[in-house]
């Protein structure tokens, strides 16, 4: 566990995902991703194609649609506080493309 809420920024989260593929020497995996841990999946997916064969998030939004909602001024808006900490970024604005999940 980090000692405290910086060890927690998403670009160590992926630096640590990345790495846990390393250390046995994985080239490529089929990559699915949970509720917040989708953020970090998602960043490792753009930062990482060559890494990443396919995704899969599961209960949780596309990054896309959380953008939306905190530029919204919608009495509506609802935006998760766990993506919101770890800091979406681009994510939220870049689309996906190039055959993840293809096939």
């Amino acid at each position: 566990m980090a000692p405290n809420k910086a060890g927690y920024h998403i670009d160590g989260l992926v630096v640590d995902l990345i790495g846990i593929l390393d250390a046995p020497e994985v080239d490529k995996v089929r990559l699915v991703g949970h509720d917040w841990g989708s953020a970090i999946c998602w960043h490792t997916c753009l930062r990482h194609r060559d890494r990443i064969d396919r995704y899969a998030a599961l209960s949780v939004g596309h990054p896309g649609a959380y953008a939306h909602a905190a530029s919204s001024r919608s009495s509506s808006r609802t935006t998760s506080v766990l993506l919101d900490s770890l800091a979406l970024g681009e994510v939220g604005r870049l689309p996906l493309t190039g055959g993840f999940g293809a096939g």
